[in-house]
C-alpha cells in the first residue's frame, strides 16, 4: 500500500485508477474512498471494502468542475451548474441529478447519481488531472466513524493506496438535495 504525495505521485495514481484501482483521499470533512466512476470494477472493490454497505445506496461522485462531470450526468443546463456552484459557497452540497451514460450502475439509484462539486483543493486538482469525477464514499468500515487522517485510513484499510493530504475544515457531511424536486434528502 503506497502513501502518495500529490502531485508528485500523480502518474502512478492515474495508472492505478485507470486499472480500476481504489484509493483514499481527503475531502472537505473526512477521507473518501473511491476510484473511476465509470468502472464497475472500482465500484465493486469499494463495496467489498465497506463490508456491509448496501449496494442499493449507490455512491456519490465528486468533481472539481461541471466540465469533468459531463457524460456522468445528463440534462443539466448551464444556469443549473451556476446555481449548484453558488450553493457550494454556502455549504458542501451533493445534488441528485439524472445519471449519464458513462457512470457505472453501482453509483446510480432510481436513474439518478449523487454529485458534489468539491471545493477541496486536492480533490479539484485530482479530478482536473484525471479529467473525470471520482467515486466517493467515506473511508471507514460500514457503521464506523469516518477516517479523518492517514493513520485512521490505515486502521480500516491497510492495503489501500492513500493520498496524504489534510482534510478540509467541514464538521458535517454534505447535505443532499434532489435537484429536480428541490427536496432536501439530508440536511
Amino acid at each position: 500500500m503506497p502513501v502518495l504525495n500529490w502531485p508528485d505521485d500523480a502518474a502512478a495514481l492515474r495508472a492505478h485508477v485507470a486499472g480500476g484501482g481504489v484509493f483514499a483521499y481527503p475531502t472537505e470533512a473526512v477521507f473518501g474512498l473511491g476510484g473511476h466512476p465509470g468502472m464497475a470494477k472500482a465500484a465493486d472493490a469499494v463495496l467489498r471494502l465497506k463490508e456491509g454497505r448496501s449496494a442499493a445506496r449507490g455512491m456519490l461522485l465528486v468533481a472539481g468542475s461541471p466540465a469533468e462531470a459531463q457524460g456522468f450526468v445528463r440534462d443539466v443546463r448551464e444556469e443549473d451548474w451556476r446555481a449548484m456552484q453558488a450553493a457550494q459557497e454556502i455549504r458542501a452540497t451533493t445534488f441528485l441529478l439524472p445519471a449519464g451514460d458513462e457512470v457505472c450502475a453501482q453509483a446510480v439509484v432510481d436513474g439518478k447519481v449523487a454529485l458534489r462539486l468539491s471545493r477541496h483543493p486536492v480533490v479539484c486538482a485530482m479530478t482536473r488531472f484525471f479529467g473525470h469525477p471520482l467515486l466517493s464514499t467515506s473511508a471507514n468500515r460500514h457503521g464506523a466513524a469516518p477516517a479523518r487522517n492517514v493513520a485512521e485510513v490505515l486502521d480500516f484499510f491497510p492495503d489501500v493506496w492513500i493520498v496524504d493530504a489534510p482534510c478540509g475544515n467541514a464538521q458535517a457531511p454534505s447535505r443532499i438535495v434532489d435537484w429536480e424536486s428541490g427536496r432536501v434528502i439530508r440536511e
